[in-house]
């Protein structure tokens, strides 16, 4: 007889297709040690051997009230139970809290800072987090109740950087079928009862007498957060488009007369998108964005700034740069790292990660992508890697251009800003620019016709910016990104 399907067996099937599209290393689950992170690890742990699946458990431990250090022993020992790795991180919210920040927001922002460094720092490929329909439908709801628009109705994003919700689709009934009275009893937060919170006040009181009237209203707000997501990266595209917005190392810019042309209705959604471009997980609010706009149009300084921290320049060519969460406010200076392929490196002069990875030719490729590019290289591993900023007499073929060209005209002609220009990571082939992110890729290295060799393997080097302060090259370990929304982790 076959053996018994694992518990929670459309979980394992979602992680099976995962591994399959090429997720490699050990993933991390943010791991409360509640219902959902619990069931969650219990399914995955359970699942077949041959999959080779690798997990670790990281437990945060916000140091908000006098129960947390007993809630993180408790889930070691749920850790034990299950036989997985575990990591403990303490982290001092309170001490990390930004001006105007609440609670809440920090723990949010301090929980997936610190699983992001845990995960360059173990080399870990993917970070989980239990998120569920029922959450989603939660997340819909208020975001409902406050007005918001598309972004806010699309609820909570399955992928963030290297955050990843493998339980997004499915209800909570579904996800904790994986426990049983075998399973190690999960910990309950005293917070998830607390009724001052606005997510406690709908999953307690008001859902269950909205469902009681309309029962079919859950599958309807989650098919609701489902089409906004859909919908949302295009929109977001057509903003990027409108605004001229671009990614230069640290900072990420959009042009100031489309401010000047644009309704504010729109303009305020091209703030937003240019903050998540940014790498800020959560918007500031629509006053805020308001302020800054009216400033950036109205006033002649060139250094300004925005809630919560944001740094904002004005730049030559009539472009407005807002720097990424931990920037670094001077010259990176000259920088250079060894990269192996496939594989990844830190440049923690610009606090991002430069991924070289084998993958499948897809549509995206014959259009190529700001922070991604197809390139031609060597079937087997490429040797003579190397990721640095520019150095004088610097060369390339653009991509479609007749001849060799200055690397610093290039940069000029695109109206890059000379403080920016350092701060470009270029990915170097047998000392030969291969890419320069943001910019274009040497002609030498074009995937020739990607539509017509579909199914075919192809090189994808991609530049991912960690939104964390740069690190010290002494401590220096692995890179990438990290994520929004509350959760029972």
């Amino acid at each position: 007889m076959p053996p018994p399907p694992p518990p929670c067996s459309e979980l394992v099937a979602v992680a099976r297709a995962e591994l399959a599209r090429g997720s490699r290393g050990p993933w991390l689950v943010a791991f409360s040690g509640g219902p959902d992170s619990t069931a969650l690890a219990t399914a995955l742990a359970g699942a077949d051997p041959a999959l080779g699946l690798v997990l670790i458990l990281v437990h945060v431990d916000h140091g908000l009230d006098a129960e947390s250090s007993e809630r993180a022993e408790r889930a070691a020992s749920i850790a034990r139970r299950l036989r997985l790795p575990f990591h403990l991180e303490r982290r001092d919210v309170r001490a990390q809290r930004g001006r105007g920040e609440n609670l809440e927001a920090a723990a949010r922002r301090v929980r997936y800072a610190t699983l992001e460094a845990i995960r360059l720092r173990l080399g870990a490929d993917r970070i989980l987090t239990a998120h569920h329909r029922d959450d989603q439908v939660e997340t819909a709801l208020m975001r409902l109740r406050s007005g918001s628009g598309i972004f806010g109705l699309a609820g909570i994003q399955e992928r963030f950087g290297a955050v990843w919700r493998p339980a997004l689709r499915l209800p909570r009934a579904a996800l904790r079928a994986a426990l049983d009275e075998s399973s190690p009893v999960p910990i309950e937060d005293p917070t998830n009862h607390d009724l001052t919170r606005d997510r406690n006040r709908i999953r307690h009181r008001l859902l269950p007498r909205l469902l009681a009237v309309e029962p079919e209203l859950e599958a309807a707000l989650a098919a609701l957060a489902e089409a906004a997501a859909r919908a949302r990266p295009m929109v977001a595209g057509r903003v990027r488009s409108s605004y001229e917005m671009r990614s230069n190392g640290a900072w990420t810019e959009l042009s100031v007369e489309a401010l000047r042309r644009h309704p504010q209705p729109l303009n305020l959604l091209a703030l937003q998108v240019l903050e998540e471009e940014a790498g800020f997980p959560t918007p500031s609010s629509a006053r805020s964005r308001a302020e800054l706009i009216r400033q950036v149009l109205a006033a002649t300084v060139n250094e300004l700034s925005g809630a919560g921290g944001r740094r904002l320049r004005r730049l030559q060519g009539g472009r407005l740069a807002l720097a990424r969460p931990g920037a670094p406010p001077d010259s990176p200076g000259s920088f250079s790292y060894t990269l192996s392929a496939p594989g990844e490196v830190a440049v923690t002069e610009l606090g991002g990660v430069m991924r070289l990875t084998r993958r499948a030719v897809e549509p995206w490729m014959s259009k190529g992508e700001p922070d991604r590019a197809a390139l031609r290289l060597p079937e087997s591993a490429p040797r003579g890697l190397e990721v640095r900023n520019r150095r004088p007499g610097d060369r390339l073929r653009p991509l479609g251009a007749p001849g060799m060209r200055r690397l610093k005209e290039v940069l000029i002609d695109r109206k890059v800003a000379r403080a920016e220009r350092d701060r470009i990571p270029l990915l170097i082939v047998d000392g030969r620019i291969a890419w320069v992110p943001g910019i274009t890729i040497d002609d030498a290295f074009r995937l020739a016709d990607p539509v017509g060799n579909a199914g075919s393997d192809c090189w994808v080097a991609e530049w991912r910016f960690d939104h964390q302060p740069p690190v010290p090259r002494s401590t220096f370990q692995r890179t990438a990104c990290n994520g929004p929304e509350d959760e029972e982790t």
